[in-house]
């Protein structure tokens, strides 16, 4: 995973709400000691007060674990579309409707682009090939390895799917 640790995450959101450590040890029927401690990551809270803060900082309790994440976008963008009126939220759906129809057209397109095979040389467009090889000196090959070179590479052509015939 990440090295984002509990108690940092809770001194972020705690800090994103101003409140101060005895502020939130209010809110959670804590002690600013424990509340302390947590942010210190001495102790970790339990289970019902990792949901009972997620709830206070209106994350998901995997973000308050773990961070940012996609998760947290949808929970951002929800928590954010319900504080708006009807005729904005339908504006809103209107806009991610229209994106998600671009994307599936992107998709569609990119889904359209077929690889075209290579085309399968001759004996003859081989050999011209290798007639313009040079040696990897630069000098010029020798009738040997011109013909090793184009055995070579015919038996890999031949066994090669990605030419057609």
């Amino acid at each position: 995973m990440n090295d984002i640790h509990l108690g940092e995450m809770i001194n972020y959101y705690r800090k994103q709400n101003g409140w101060t450590m005895k502020q939130l040890g209010e809110k959670m029927g804590k002690t600013e000691s424990a509340i302390s401690l947590w942010i210190s990551n001495k102790r970790s809270p339990m289970v019902d007060d990792l949901d009972k803060l997620s709830k206070l900082f209106g994350v998901s309790p995997e973000t308050l674990m773990f961070g940012d994440t996609n998760t947290s976008v949808i929970d951002r963008t929800v928590k954010t579309l319900q504080k708006l009126e009807v005729p904005r939220q339908e504006k809103v759906l209107e806009f991610a409707e229209t994106h998600l129809k671009e994307q599936k057209a992107e998709e569609k397109k990119a889904a359209k682009i077929v690889p075209f095979k290579k085309k399968r040389l001759s004996d003859e467009e081989l050999w011209d090939v290798i007639e313009h090889g040079v040696a990897n000196d630069g000098t010029e090959q020798t009738d040997y390895e011109k013909q090793f070179f184009f055995n070579l590479l015919r038996e890999h052509l031949d066994n090669d799917d990605e030419y057609e015939d």
